[in-house]
């Protein structure tokens, strides 16, 4: 994730990548949740985790010397939106892209964590591209 107004412009190929990095933001365009989908049928431990919690992360490590066999990964940034820290929220699918229950798991999460208000006044509103894969019936 980067800050408000700039462009976010890291490339990787399809041989090479093994996640999708997705960064969820409210029409302000702050950031409210960040969303990393892994490549794989099924997550590690470690994965779902979020980091190996048998190795202590040096927080003022770079990210590169932090990562690697053996050593911790950084998490993955939480937001704060509304007063409340949003945790990444960390999932799979087979080819590492957003499907409609990762859209689901997402929601949930932020209705868990009561980020909006239950009212019988508010009409909930989540824009999203015309691809079919996110509108299926996990996630409708």
């Amino acid at each position: 994730m980067t800050g408000k107004g700039i462009r976010a412009n890291i490339k990787s190929s399809n041989a090479t990548g093994r996640f999708t990095a997705i960064g969820l933001t409210v029409a302000s365009g702050d950031p409210m949740m960040a969303i990393i989908i892994f490549a794989v049928k099924e997550l590690s431990f470690i994965q779902r985790m979020d980091r190996d919690i048998m190795i202590d992360y040096d927080k003022i490590a770079t990210i590169t010397e932090s990562s690697n066999v053996g050593k911790a990964f950084p998490c993955g940034p939480p937001c704060i939106f509304r007063g409340k820290e949003i945790p990444s929220l960390i999932l799979c699918s087979t080819k590492g892209s957003i499907i409609s229950s990762i859209l689901r798991a997402a929601f949930e999460r932020l209705d868990d964590l009561g980020v909006y208000e239950r009212t019988p006044i508010l009409k909930p509103f989540a824009l999203f591209d015309a691809h079919d894969s996110r509108l299926q019936v996990p996630f409708l």
